[in-house]
């Protein structure tokens, strides 16, 4: 993270019903991301290999689902992998089905 300390973005929050107490609570937020810094869940940083649906992974991250992120980056092989990878992941994902 010391890298990304300079990187500067901004954060649009939309619907909100009591503005006083979610601004309260977003700035409580953005000081303790001064400390701790925002974790990079989208990419080819967070996961090491190009793979085109790294966004949906991030976003069942997000959303605390990760047997739905395990599901989406390991049961999605490349077609750029071994085709011997490609049919045991796709076997291992029928029986993990199975077993839900």
């Amino acid at each position: 993270m010391g890298q990304l300390k300079g990187n500067k973005f901004r954060i649009l929050i939309r619907d909100i019903d009591d503005i006083e107490s979610a601004t309260v609570t977003a700035n409580k937020v953005l000081k303790q991301l001064e400390v701790t810094g925002v974790p990079n869940y989208f990419g080819w940083q967070r996961f090491g290999k190009p793979r085109t649906n790294t966004h949906l992974v991030g976003e069942a991250l997000i959303e605390n689902d990760l047997a739905k992120a395990v599901s989406l980056y390991i049961g999605n092989p490349s077609e750029d992998e071994y085709l011997e990878n490609q049919k045991l992941v796709k076997l291992m994902m029928m029986e993990i089905s199975k077993n839900l």
